[in-house]
């Protein structure tokens, strides 16, 4: 039996994949800092797979053969003072600064480790088992949890109910209070960090972690948040963190149990509170029916802003949750200005100002003075217009659905460098809040990148303008200056102001000195062999070129595993190689090989992210996707995400943006206005109309649209519908950019109605910003144009400018076509409504006095899902009471998700809660997406609780095969070979001398010629042969002459003429296996009586064989491993590398 590196169970030593998890045996680890599965650790301890990393170290599974059981083992590694090559146990830490950090990191790690192994019998606290210092670093042991985190199950459940989740709660508010005591805080607390195992204890996991590897030069380590559970203080380096600190992210975990909501962020409610708005954070009971009070505003007190308004300790947070007294509301008290500043002038201001307040008291109640109706000012919103609402200071996610919830799109357009606001969150838009615009229009906005810290580039050697446009594409300023040098080539770099690998930000001025080449005092090089340059550094080699009288250049940084940082790694020409007319050896510098972190390029423009990703040693790789919400060119995404520790050569993925998608315009004419609108605001596109007189058209139908059918565009984009009207029409007046006395003036000179929108601009105080309709389009009279016009930013309260009668003391209330709503309830508002959705619907209010209550309006509220329900509600109802579920995940009949309530089609318009109050008719749909599944994951790698759709086995099996090729491609492995007989055969031959008949019995009986052997690389042939019998011939000529019947002259050719004979016409030829004599003086073979014509001697014989002939061919054997997929498990005994994959649904 053998332990799995995986899960730490035990499985039979005969599989190579374990059966429990499906680890594969001997699998490396994912990151070449990490230790190798199954290494060892203080004689105790097994080390298995990584459990998971950050920017501090690593945690991995473990056994502990002491006390048999499963672990977790966390290794201090800060992958930014330390490395570890592969297969080493033992770590480098980095010389220096980073030395010094990272001794004092470890042991903090240490002394904190032991300080929490006190409260090993505290429920609430993952137990420490065991520390230790080995391989240059340290070591924490600590019980395996095995379960999930709150949040899978947040996510899973949504909410827990109260009750339910001050239980589970409990325990880690009474570990939280011991540890406290001892003078530690976790700072990180949220739902990811509280953990429930499988026999439902719950943990407080990953304490301090954070803090353990702290850099004066990193950003990402020094300040910790997380949006919606940190508090303000810790936004700051050096805010005021204590137990406080804890009670308000823990209240924030629970806020997020029962109310299924994350709270806002600390620094956009302490923003919006300084600007005398309304805390967002809403009260839990607004989420939780039947919410106990003391519940609630033990809640509330622990989430107060301001550390003097909040809760102070966890004890005093478990009593107030806990109380059967009533607990008190601590209100926050949020200064807006100091009044201890207050200059001379307002300090005698605010006595005479009480006296004048106390003079109009009495006239008012005298009724010397009333109020008018006239102080009231209304913001009527037309419709198919929305109000921009801000998103400074948000993050993108953030911005992106308060914006989609005002039925606006966001464009990222950039990222920019902002010491003040927190990077990846909203530093500018582009248009001001409180415009109002047409829905569907594009907010575009800025990024802030934070400090925008980066690497300093190495640009020694490099051609100038290369150098200089790397430089600038990381966005820095680069000043050239140039000098004589010896040994740096004309037109390349001699020396940078800011060194390798030093922290630069945008906007920095980097200094180059670019070589002119040569002192012409001191001649040209003369150097004729390039000089050994490979192993130097940089200065060396300058000083190897001026002592051989030859000049350098710097082609190519490239990592290396094989050099050094910094060492030159290869040459052109090659050392001793002949140098041209420029005297140049062209050099390649070694960037080294580590880890690095990954940098966050995420809303870069693409050729700046590749800039500095090539900078630390990282190889882009891009791949191009629509974004409707990011600007073409920029970054969408990265993989790995920023902050991970990677191997430098390490490939990271980009994603850049192509822009939105064009999309092709329908025909629209002939359609009704409503329609048309509808369609294209379904597309995402901003509708403009233009009216038309034709009395030959249907009223109110679409007569053309400009851009036309057929055309493309993209989303958010302009249409402007021309719409036919049986009246006469009209110019709507161009006033952008005039004042608002006049621009009204000029409006309602045009026979059309003005609706003003003050918008914060100080740059245009009292001046139009924006106008709609469009100015020199036609529409009809009556119409209303809404202007917004700029105001001061500080203006509180202004006076009454007399201006057309409108009053900036009054208060603002923003109010749409279907609603108007007033300041005193003993008046009721009767309506009279433009029915035309030109945009530009005003509400004209009339005030009549009542003085009976109000009638409640009613309102018809369409809900449509799987079906169609018709709700008629009250004024003042909740979508929550016409709709009873607006928990998302679910499936419907045809398994789709269901992902929310929309006022528009297909997840278009706003999206409504239950909490939302019905304030007109109102249609909502479902919002339904098809499922989306993961890629094929390993099993062990799913998160808990995710529901799984697919099983997948993949594995190779081997098999062999014979070829007679000797090569059957890449996937086959040539394993041997050996001769096989293919074919063979007998055979009696002779090699028939020319003169013998050809006519004869012999010579067309027997084969001619023999059978040659031979061998190649694929085939041979073996031939044996054996001797049969001779055959003895001659010529000779008839009977005539003196020579006796058998003793006649006899030759070897055919009609040779023998003197006195005659021509040799006869053949004779006759076999014997006799081995007859050759008589040379006779020139023929002694026969003595065995041919009728010669008693001596024959001239010639044939030697008579028989062959024995074998083919053979080579064939080759072959093995290889086929890879195959099943949807059932093989026998892990018949397989190898068996991986058990799964599909699980990730929305």
């Amino acid at each position: 039996m053998k332990y799995c590196m995986g899960c730490m169970e035990q499985y039979e030593d005969e599989y190579n994949i374990c059966p429990h998890c499906g680890y594969a045996e001997n699998t490396p680890p994912v990151n070449s800092l990490q230790i190798v599965p199954g290494s060892i650790l203080a004689d105790r301890y097994i080390v298995g797979r990584s459990l998971g990393s950050g920017g501090f170290g690593v945690t991995y599974i473990g056994w502990d053969a002491l006390l048999e059981t499963k672990v977790a083992i966390k290794e201090y590694l800060p992958s930014e003072f330390s490395s570890r090559a592969y297969g080493s146990t033992e770590i480098t830490v980095f010389s220096g600064a980073k030395q010094e950090q990272f001794e004092s990191g470890m042991n903090r790690f240490v002394d904190e480790a032991k300080k929490l192994a006190k409260f090993g019998n505290s429920s609430g606290i993952v137990q420490i088992i065991d520390t230790f210092e080995v391989n240059n670093t340290a070591y924490i042991i600590m019980e395996l949890l095995e379960g999930e985190t709150l949040a899978q199950r947040l996510e899973r459940e949504k909410t827990i109910p109260p009750e339910e989740a001050l239980r589970m709660i409990t325990p880690v508010i009474n570990s939280l209070e011991e540890v406290h005591k001892a003078g530690l805080i976790h700072r990180d607390i949220a739902p990811d960090n509280i953990f429930i195992t499988s026999k439902g204890d719950i943990k407080l996991i990953d304490f301090g972690a954070a803090r353990f590897a702290t850099s004066t030069h990193s950003r990402s380590l020094t300040v910790l948040v997380k949006e919606g559970y940190s508090p303000e203080e810790q936004y700051e380096s050096r805010g005021e963190q204590g137990p406080h600190t804890d009670v308000y992210a823990l209240a924030a975990t629970l806020y997020r149990m029962i109310t299924g909501v994350v709270p806002p962020a600390a620094l956009e409610r302490k923003a919006r509170v300084r600007n005398r708005k309304k805390d967002p954070l809403q009260p839990p009971s607004k989420f939780v029916k039947d919410l106990d009070d003391n519940y609630e505003n033990a809640l509330m007190n622990a989430l107060n802003i301001q550390i003097s308004d909040r809760t102070e300790s966890m004890s005093k947070f478990l009593e107030e949750l806990t109380s059967e007294q009533p607990v008190k509301r601590r209100l926050a008290h949020i200064s807006v200005f100091d009044k201890l500043k207050w200059p001379l002038w307002a300090k005698i201001g605010v006595p005479a100002a009480c006296v004048c307040l106390l003079t109009f008291g009495v006239l008012f109640m005298t009724g010397v003075i009333r109020f008018d109706a006239n102080m009231k000012k209304e913001i009527t919103i037309p419709e198919g217009q929305t109000r921009v609402p801000s998103v400074l200071n948000l993050e993108y996610p953030s911005a992106e659905m308060k914006l989609s919830e005002s039925n606006l799109n966001i464009s990222v357009t950039r990222k920019e460098p902002n010491r003040d606001i927190p990077e990846n969150r909203v530093m500018k838009q582009m248009i001001f809040d409180g415009s109002v615009v047409a829905e569907n229009t594009v907010v575009q906005v800025v990024i802030s990148a934070g400090e925008a810290e980066m690497i300093m580039p190495n640009v020694l050697g490099l051609e100038a303008d290369t150098a200089k446009n790397e430089l600038e594409n990381l966005g820095l300023k680069v000043t050239v200056n140039e000098e004589y040098d010896d040994s740096i080539m004309a037109g390349s770099v001699i020396s940078q102001s800011k060194d390798f690998e030093d922290k630069v930000y945008e906007t920095d001025e980097i200094v180059l000195t670019v070589s002119k080449g040569r002192d012409p005092f001191k001649g040209e090089p003369a150097g004729t062999k390039a000089p050994n340059f490979l192993g130097s550094y940089f200065e060396e080699a300058r000083q190897i070129a001026s002592e051989n009288d030859v000049l350098i250049m710097v082609t190519e940084y490239r990592y290396s595993r094989s050099f050094a940082k910094g060492q030159i790694m290869s040459q052109n020409p090659g050392p001793g190689g002949d140098l041209d007319d420029s005297k140049c050896v062209k050099l390649v510098i070694s960037m080294g090989f580590g880890n690095v972190t990954v940098p966050d390029v995420t809303f870069q423009d693409e050729d700046k992210a590749k800039t500095q990703l090539r900078t630390v040693g990282l190889i882009p790789q891009v791949t191009y996707e629509y974004s409707n919400s990011i600007e073409e060119g920029l970054v969408i995404s990265q993989d790995p995400s920023p902050d991970t520790s990677i191997e430098t050569g390490s490939k990271v993925n980009l994603v850049i943006s192509k822009g939105a998608e064009s999309v092709e315009i329908p025909n629209l004419v002939g359609m009704t206005k409503s329609d048309a609108t509808d369609t294209l605001r379904n597309m995402g596109m901003v509708v403009v109309y233009e009216y038309k007189t034709d009395n030959s058209k249907s009223e109110d139908s679409v007569l053309s649209s400009s851009p036309a059918a057929g055309e493309k565009i993209r989303p958010g984009s302009e249409i402007t519908l021309t719409i036919c009207t049986h009246e006469s029409t009209v110019q709507v007046p161009d006033v952008k950019g005039k004042s608002r006395s006049d621009a009204e003036k000029a409006i309602k000179s045009a026979g059309l109605k003005v609706n003003v929108v003050e918008v914060i601009d100080d740059d245009n105080v009292g001046k139009v910003i924006s106008q709609s309709p469009k100015g020199r389009s036609s529409t009809t009279k009556g119409k209303t144009v809404t202007i917004n016009v700029g105001k001061k930013s500080d203006d509180q309260k202004s006076n009454n400018n007399g201006s057309n009668g409108s009053n900036n003391g009054g208060s603002s209330k923003t109010t749409t076509k279907s609603e108007t709503t007033t300041q005193k309830p003993e008046t009721t508002p009767t309506k009279k409504t433009n029915t035309d959705t030109n945009s530009e619907p005003q509400t004209e209010t009339k005030t009549e006095t009542n003085t009976s209550s109000p009638q409640k309006k009613k309102y018809t509220v369409k809900v449509i899902s799987e079906s169609t329900e018709i709700f008629e509600v009250e004024e003042g109802a909740t979508f929550g009471s016409v709709i009873s579920d607006f928990s998302e995940g679910s499936e419907n009949s045809s398994g789709q998700i269901f992902k929310g309530w929309y006022i528009g089609k297909n997840g278009n318009g706003r999206k409504v809660s239950s909490s939302d109050v019905i304030k007109s008719d109102t249609t909502v749909f479902a919002y339904y997406v098809e499922p989306q599944y993961s890629d094929w994951t390993p099993i062990s790698d799913v998160p808990s609780g995710a529901k799984i759709s697919e099983h997948k086995y993949t594995f190779y099996k081997p098999e062999t095969t014979t070829s007679e090729s000797p090569s059957l491609g890449d996937d086959w492995k040539q394993t041997g070979s050996e001769w096989k007989e293919s074919g063979s055969a007998t055979r009696i031959c002779a090699e028939f001398p020319s003169g013998f008949d050809e006519s004869n019995a012999y010579y067309n009986d027997i084969e001619h010629g023999l059978t040659s052997a031979y061998a190649d690389e694929t085939s041979k042939r073996d031939v044996s042969r054996s001797f049969k019998y001779y055959i003895y011939w001659h010529w000779c000529y008839p009977l005539a002459g003196s020579h006796t019947e058998n003793d006649r002259i006899v030759s070897d050719q055919c009609n040779e003429k023998i003197s006195g004979c005659g021509y040799t016409t006869i053949f004779e030829a006759f076999d014997s296996t006799v081995d007859e004599p050759y008589k040379e003086w006779a020139k023929g073979y002694e026969v003595r009586g065995h041919s009728t014509y010669s008693w001596w001697y024959v001239p010639k014989r044939v030697e008579v064989y028989e062959e024995r002939i074998t083919d053979y061919k080579k064939i080759y054997t072959y093995s290889r491993s086929v890879y195959y997929e099943s949807d059932t498990q093989p026998n892990p005994s018949t397989v190898i590398n068996l991986t058990h994959l799964v599909k699980y649904r990730i929305n």
